[in-house]
């Protein structure tokens, strides 16, 4: 299998955190220290699940690759169902099963989102506020 990120999909690293944008979906979501390590191994260009456990199995000592393997893969399965990436099994051959566009039918934020993952803006504040200067 092979992953991307979706052309609407935007991974950025703020200070500890890892955070990816869908402009698509209008959702965003930040991740811990490992979270973030997955997030920036992923690209616009396809990777095979192969390739990606290879580039992040150096940073997380003390870990069996088969535990990575399962956490990368729930974490990239997650990402996908919420349209933040997309996968194909050949590398060539990756296209929208449907429009993007007309498959979102409510922007509005998942309501599991409030109980599985903190609310963005709180994070990036804390972490600006660490760091604080002007744009």
């Amino acid at each position: 299998m092979h992953y991307r990120l979706c052309k609407n999909s935007f991974v950025r690293s703020i200070g500890t955190y890892g955070y990816i944008y869908s402009q698509l979906t209008k959702r965003d979501r930040t991740y811990s220290e490992s979270g973030k390590e997955f997030l920036e191994t992923l690209s616009r260009k396809p990777q095979s699940l192969q390739t990606l456990l290879e580039k992040i199995m150096p940073k997380f000592e003390g870990v069996t690759a088969e535990e990575l393997k399962n956490d990368l893969l729930e974490f990239l399965q997650n990402l996908e169902q919420d349209r933040y990436i997309t996968s194909s099994e050949t590398e060539p051959l990756f296209t929208y099963a449907e429009n993007p566009k007309t498959a979102v039918y409510n922007y509005m934020q998942n309501p599991d989102d409030a109980s599985e993952y903190a609310d963005t803006s709180e994070i990036l504040l804390a972490e600006y506020l660490k760091r604080p200067h002007i744009h």
